[in-house]
């Protein structure tokens, strides 16, 4: 996870874009992130990459100056969560049961063409357990 979100350019494309679209995240608040990393966008400095979050803001119905470094220190958990709730707590909670969503979505009928090689009850249990 560390080379999709600091290096994506050295994985494969298919794998970075596999991974971009199991995370379900806006590509600006990913490229903002990025640029916090590189020094690029600093709190209480204008460094030119403020339009990066106010577009995400103006899209998401917030107050503009929330995704403006110099104006807004720190930037609110709401425009992180992308307008899905104050609570990072819950904005956890729900992230992990998307994730675990989408995982079994691919795992699980993987796993259960597996099993058809041994049908059985036991085999399609030992596939849920398995996914």
């Amino acid at each position: 996870m560390w080379s999709w979100f600091y290096s994506p350019h050295r994985l494969p494309k298919a794998y970075n874009q596999w991974i971009s679209s199991a995370a379900d995240i806006d590509p600006r608040l990913i490229q903002a992130l990025r640029l916090c990393r590189q020094g690029d966008f600093l709190y209480g400095q204008d460094t030119g990459k403020a339009p990066l979050l106010t577009s995400l803001c103006n899209e998401l119905g917030m107050p503009p100056e929330w995704g403006d470094p110099t104006q807004t220190v720190p930037i609110p958990c709401e425009l992180y969560h992308c307008g899905r709730g104050k609570s990072c707590e819950v904005h956890g909670i729900t992230r992990f049961l998307q994730s675990w969503k989408f995982a079994m979505e691919l795992y699980l009928p993987l796993q259960l063409l597996s099993k058809l090689r041994s049908p059985g009850t036991k085999a399609y249990l030992a596939a849920v357990a398995d996914a």
